[in-house]
């Protein structure tokens, strides 16, 4: 958050929406237990319905229970740096999945426009983690090690 004025509403929105959320799932539990035990009194429409509708509330909980947490989390993906080759510029992002020789990526300048590169192996010469504040490598750079020793 840029402000204190936009983490206050932020935590304002986490909690109302962690509160109903509570509300919600506890409801559809107990609607649904109470539905499962007196099953034998119940009209077999009214009984379906409220099973459904104690479990719709109780998904439809959870969410709300779980956005907050979603929202505050900026990017869960781990930041990366690949080197290329010593010629070739490297290139920072965020590491998506690294799967059928294929390394996938999230390119861009912060929140703004973010887009999947897909580079493979074979141009890949080495790939490492790095720290969110280090995203950025724009000029051709070598692995660390490549680099001459003085």
């Amino acid at each position: 958050m840029d402000s204190a004025w936009g983490a206050r509403h932020l935590a304002t929105v986490a909690v109302i929406s962690g509160f109903v959320g509570s509300l919600m799932v506890s409801s559809g539990v107990k609607l649904v237990f109470e539905t499962s035990i007196n099953a034998d009194n119940l009209v077999p429409d009214s009984l379906g319905r409220k099973l459904i509708v104690g479990a719709i509330l109780h998904v439809v909980g959870g969410f709300f229970v779980a956005l907050p947490g979603a929202v505050v989390i900026p990017d869960p993906l781990p930041a990366v740096r690949i080197y290329r080759g010593p010629d070739v510029a490297c290139l920072d992002g965020h590491l998506v999945t690294h799967a059928d020789g294929f390394w996938y990526l999230m390119v861009g300048d912060g929140d703004a426009h973010k887009e999947l590169q897909t580079i493979p192996d074979t141009k890949v010469s080495e790939v490492r983690t790095i720290r969110e504040n280090e995203i950025g490598c724009k000029k051709a750079a070598a692995p660390p090690e490549a680099l001459p020793r003085a």
